[in-house]
């Protein structure tokens, strides 16, 4: 089970003898695989939100878990992907795949036809000898979504991960995170500030407001799956575009 739970969470920060509330009374439910995209202005606690999921910081109130289990620190069963590159680069594009399941001390067998497999997906297998020096930004971006795969989480937490990418660029590494999902379900939160990306990624779209951060809205999103770029054109996308955009500006202003 990959159900996220996040009960009544607060976080306060406390930096130089003040205090910063970044999240207020925010509770949230992400059933097992089900792809949530979270969208709201800079500094309304998206991140925040993200790395209480992750494990890496505590709520001040409130409660976060996991499959039902209480979040206390991060696991092998959530994934992040970080918008700044995180690819070892010392290491080969396949060394870098592989790492992870090394870690873990698990067998060879279990994890070599994954790393193969993901390789491809990503379009990456002629590059898999190649180190990160050579790579562009979204080939890099592809190794970090590809070892995020391999690993095999339940969970995968994405922080405006395509966000410093151009946008022929973005749109590939959307297309292509639609298709591996088609194909292998995760339980995915995607933080962005791309209402279009939200979108066509998403089943439920989380407005956030700010001051302090907390849920406004909570839409869905009913286009059929897989989705393909052509979505974007319709009516019916650019008016969930302009509603979206909507409650973001009233989320601002409240």
């Amino acid at each position: 089970m990959s159900e996220i739970t996040l009960d009544g969470v607060s976080k306060r920060y406390h930096t130089r003898g003040s205090e910063f509330l970044a999240i207020v009374e925010t509770s949230l439910k992400v059933p097992s695989e089900q792809t949530v995209c979270i969208v709201g202005a800079s500094g309304c606690g998206k991140t925040t939100l993200l790395n209480m999921i992750a494990g890496f910081v505590s709520p001040t109130t409130g409660s976060v878990s996991v499959g039902g289990q209480h979040v206390t620190g991060p696991g092998a069963d959530r994934a992040v992907v970080f918008q700044a590159d995180a690819v070892f680069p010392w290491l080969t594009v396949r060394q870098n795949l592989e790492y992870g399941p090394r870690v873990r001390r698990l067998e060879p067998q279990e994890w070599k036809p994954r790393v193969d497999r993901y390789l491809a997906a990503v379009g990456l297998s002629e590059f898999a000898d190649v180190f990160p020096k050579a790579l562009s930004g979204g080939m890099k971006k592809r190794v970090d979504l590809a070892r995020a795969y391999v690993n095999d989480p339940d969970i995968l937490l994405m922080d405006e991960p395509y966000g410093a990418l151009d946008v022929l660029t973005k749109e590939t590494m959307q297309t292509e995170l639609m298709t591996i999902s088609a194909g292998e379900r995760k339980t995915i939160v995607f933080v962005t500030h791309d209402i279009e990306e939200a979108i066509f990624l998403g089943d439920r779209i989380v407005v956030m407001g700010s001051g302090p951060g907390r849920i406004e809205d909570d839409i869905p999103v009913t286009f059929a799956r897989p989705r393909t770029l052509t979505v974007r054109a319709t009516p019916e996308f650019q008016a969930l575009r302009q509603h979206i955009a909507l409650r973001l500006r009233e989320a601002g202003g409240r």
